[in-house]
């Protein structure tokens, strides 16, 4: 049974008390007590009601008590609750459309973009944030430019399926028409496009001395960026969580981009491009080592496998109530930067 399915046994009172419960705790990160909560959110019920709510709650696995006479604590059931009653649903604030608007646009390159992304979201939600590059799929070219600088070198551009650009100059031996430039600009794209250094290496390189010095080129910036990407995580915020119980997994995270990558990458065929995904410490399908950590993870990019990841790693009280819209909000607005 699903989420939703588990939750209809719920009335709507105990959902009312669960969401303000939780609301509560990630707002202060102190148990919460049934007066307390009748006296703050001024609830047309006695404390006794709400004490014996918190007790059917806390049978179902909702709500736990640390001490006999302490309030009650959310459990990642909790969480779980909240994220599928009320995150899913809501919209991200308009002043954080208005900044990804301003700082994420068409005239920078993608790298601008995501290390932006990083930094936007750890302002925003005060907690670590990381993006991950789309994955450049064994590097498959997308399309090559020779553009003349001065009088004997060339400045190749080459763009790489995900929206990646890399550009080299290259010194010839002799000053090369712009007509010569433009027939082996054609030749390349004809060569390269849709292809990986592995397939193009199958290839015949071509004869001429100088066009032969552009290929070998190109090839080597194929390999570069299959390089650089994989090994690379945009983060920011690390500060936030570092005083947290979310410090030690959010360290491995971002400083280990393989097993970053590796839980990812779990969710390639269930989560559609600008959507989104959460993961909470303690329940089964989350890693062990992430109990007392929360990650919410959106999808981005171009076409499969030209995708990428971002979000936000932080203690289990993260207000999943902004950070889910922040997240879907950076990813779709990331899918339509790439897909320009």
């Amino acid at each position: 049974m699903g989420q939703q399915g588990r939750n209809r046994h719920l009335s709507e009172r105990q959902k009312q008390l669960l969401r303000l419960v939780v609301q509560e705790y990630i707002r202060t990160g102190r148990p919460v007590g049934s007066a307390a909560l009748v006296r703050r959110y001024r609830l047309p019920y006695s404390p006794a009601t709400v004490r014996n709510e918190f007790a059917a709650l806390t049978r179902m696995g909702f709500l736990e008590q640390p001490h006999t006479s302490a309030g009650r604590v959310p459990t990642p059931k909790a969480y779980r609750f909240l994220v599928g009653e009320t995150a899913r649903t809501a919209a991200a604030p308009l002043h954080l459309q208005e900044v990804v608007r301003q700082r994420i646009h068409p005239g920078s390159h993608a790298q601008d973009w995501l290390a932006q992304a990083a930094t936007i979201l750890a302002e925003h939600m005060h907690t670590a944030a990381w993006v991950l590059p789309p994955r450049v799929e064994k590097a498959r070219c997308a399309g090559v430019r020779l553009y003349p600088w001065n009088d004997r070198r060339v400045l190749l551009v080459l763009a790489l399926q995900g929206g990646w650009l890399r550009q080299r100059l290259v010194p010839l031996s002799q000053r090369v028409p712009q007509e010569t430039l433009r027939q082996w600009q054609l030749r390349l794209n004809r060569l390269c496009q849709g292809r990986t250094p592995a397939e193009l290496a199958m290839l015949p390189p071509p004869q001429e001395a100088d066009l032969r010095a552009l290929w070998e080129v190109l090839m080597d910036e194929l390999d570069r960026a299959r390089r650089l990407v994989e090994a690379q995580v945009y983060h920011s915020g690390l500060q936030y969580v570092l005083r947290t119980e979310a410090a030690e997994p959010a360290i491995r995270l971002l400083e280990e981009p393989p097993r970053l990558e590796g839980m990812v990458r779990r969710l390639d065929d269930r989560l559609p491009v600008g959507e989104v995904e959460v993961f909470i410490g303690g329940e089964e399908d989350t890693p062990q080592e992430m109990a007392g950590c929360a990650v919410i993870v959106g999808r981005y990019g171009g076409q499969s496998p030209a995708t990428g990841y971002l979000g936000i790693v932080g203690p289990l009280r993260l207000p999943y109530t902004q950070a889910v819209p922040a997240v879907r909000f950076l990813s779709r607005w990331l899918t339509q930067m790439f897909r320009q």
